[in-house]
């Protein structure tokens, strides 16, 4: 019976690991995600501040 419990706590344990695991991946892409839109915005601004957008009509 001991061994029961005791594989039930390491299934536990690995399952609330896996989980962590996940979340922190998760975090990764959201991070990755917002860096990304930064850049995006900051290119699009130097476009405009330049005025080499397309809107400007050369």
């Amino acid at each position: 019976m001991k061994f029961l419990e005791s594989l039930a706590s390491l299934l536990f344990d690995v399952i609330e690991r896996s989980e962590n695991i996940r979340s922190d991946q998760q975090s990764d892409r959201d991070e990755m995600v917002a860096i990304v839109s930064v850049a995006k915005g900051v290119s699009r601004a130097e476009r405009i501040a330049t005025g080499s957008s397309d809107r400007t009509g050369g």
